[in-house]
């Protein structure tokens, strides 16, 4: 049995032992009387080594570069590109370098858009940073515009709801609330906006007022309007002063209409003024007209010829009357213009009813050959109070002084008596006497009154017939 076991064991050492070949021989085949030795120690087997294959290092893939690249697009879409460009240029420049060694340096290519990625998101986090600096940056300098023109005083309700709007918007935006605030943001800043402009165009517009009143009020003054135009200045002053009082209590509205109203008086005190002045000249030159031909129609002419055309007196009153001077009283004062239709505020203040003058060869008589110079006279004198009446005064001024012409002519050839010429009789001696002339340096009078028949004036002769013209 012992033996049994030796070789069993020597058979299995001979199966393990590398390199043998050929089979082991059973053990029948051993005779049974061979002798056996002792067995020499095997060796011991020496150990399969495993081999470990070389491991394949994995490119990059498309999602990771996606994903860098979705962070650079974050930051680009947060204006990182102007408010913090050094990252954003440093982070694009890792995504190109990164995406250039996806294939040659797999690792090195994880470490860029590692590098990109973090580069990007913290320039996104310095833009936004940024944005809602500026952001609160606009809104309190909108909130220091309205507070400088007083904007609590003047519309006190629409600042409050301005105000509460942007404080809330600040909160959201300090708070990192950023959906919220982009909601409120475009909309808060048109409504504080709108607010300024509204108040600071009304503010602006009741300044121009004040300063063009306040202008028309000191030409009134220096033109002395108080004497031609004192009720429409006297409104002026009035509503000047409840325009300002309006104005010092942040009334706009109030303040407006009443310094609207006062640039209206002012204006029209000025225009009314010189109309009333310009029509007052002319109206003192056609009374002066009007004198000399109702004088002259009271003479006595002698034409040409020797013809005596007896006085016709003549009176022009009533033809004043059927054509009335214009109307100089202003429209009470309407805001919608409906009764100023003629008003325009930054107009010039002149004559507006300046137009050519007539010629003196006007033909507006008719046929002259026909009327006499009186006849004339009267007529020019007509049109005159027409064009008057029209607010002409520079065309009735010229027909006024035509028409004095005219009337002068006239009376030129009027007769106040008829004197024969006695023995020893001198022009001096003629007009000395009380019943001709009463005074002898007129004598010029006679003379050119006569000078178709006295070629020398120291030369009459008895029997001569001298028309003695009116004292």
């Amino acid at each position: 049995m012992k033996k049994t076991w030796i070789y069993v064991t020597l058979l299995i050492l001979i199966l393990l032992l590398p390199g043998c070949t050929s089979d082991p021989e059973t053990p029948e085949q051993i005779p049974e009387e061979t002798p056996v030795e002792e067995p020499v120690k095997a060796e011991e087997p020496v150990e399969k080594q495993e081999i470990v294959p070389v491991e394949k290092i994995e490119s990059v893939s498309e999602e990771d570069i996606f994903t860098a690249e979705a962070a650079v697009e974050r930051a680009y879409d947060a204006g990182a590109s102007t408010y913090s460009p050094d990252l954003f240029l440093e982070a694009n420049e890792d995504l190109e370098k990164a995406k250039s060694l996806a294939e040659k340096d797999p690792d090195q290519s994880r470490e860029l858009l590692a590098s990109s990625i973090e580069k990007a998101n913290m320039a996104y986090e310095a833009s936004i940073n940024a944005q809602v600096d500026k952001k609160v940056t606009i809104l309190r300098a909108l909130e220091a515009k309205l507070n400088e023109i007083e904007a609590e005083k003047y519309a006190p309700d629409d600042y409050k709801t301005v105000k509460d709007r942007a404080d809330q918007l600040i909160m959201y935006l300090e708070n990192k609330d950023y959906e919220n605030a982009d909601k409120q943001y475009n909309s808060t800043l048109l409504a504080m906006q709108n607010l300024y402009n509204t108040l600071d165009n009304n503010i602006r517009w009741v300044n121009i007022l004040d300063r063009d009143t306040k202008a028309y009020m000191k030409d009134a003054e220096d033109q002395e309007v108080y004497l031609w135009a004192p009720e429409e200045l006297e409104k002026a002053n009035y509503s000047y002063s409840e325009g300002i009082s309006h104005f010092n209590s942040y009334e706009l509205e109030e303040s407006e209409h009443s310094l609207k109203e006062a640039k209206y008086w002012a204006f029209h005190s000025l225009r009314l003024s010189n109309i009333r002045k310009r029509q007052n000249q002319t109206d003192a030159l056609m009374v002066e007209a009007l004198n000399e031909l109702e004088s002259a129609s009271q003479n006595r002419v002698m034409d040409s010829e020797g013809n005596i055309t007896e006085a016709n007196p003549w009176k022009g009153d009533d033809f004043i009357e059927e054509n009335p001077a214009p109307n100089t009283d202003a429209d009470e004062f309407n805001e919608d213009g409906s009764s100023l239709q003629n008003f325009d505020p930054d107009a010039e203040i002149e004559n507006e009813n300046t137009s050519a003058i007539i010629s003196g060869t006007t033909k507006v008589l008719g046929d002259e050959q026909q009327m006499t110079l009186l006849e004339q006279a009267i007529e020019l004198w007509k049109q005159g109070v027409k064009a008057r009446s029209e607010g002409k005064f520079d065309i009735a001024d010229e027909y006024f002084k035509q028409s004095k012409a005219y009337s002068e002519a006239y009376s030129a050839n009027a007769v106040s008596l008829e004197y024969i010429v006695k023995k020893r009789d001198t022009l001096w001696a003629i007009s000395a006497r009380e019943d001709i002339l009463g005074n002898p340096f007129l004598w010029t009078k006679i003379w050119r009154r006569n000078n178709q028949i006295i070629d020398n004036p120291d030369l009459i002769y008895p029997g001569q017939k001298l028309v003695i013209p009116p004292k």
